[in-house]
């Protein structure tokens, strides 16, 4: 059971990372867009 959890708690930690550095894309993207 503990190990399901760490497993669990692993996989939502790399899909927080994933989004955070998509929005930061997307973010940087958008400035660099509306500056041209």
């Amino acid at each position: 059971m503990t190990n399901y959890f760490y497993h669990y708690s692993l996989f939502i930690i790399y899909n927080y990372f994933i989004e955070i550095n998509f929005f930061q894309k997307n973010i940087n993207c958008f400035i660099f867009h509306y500056n041209l």
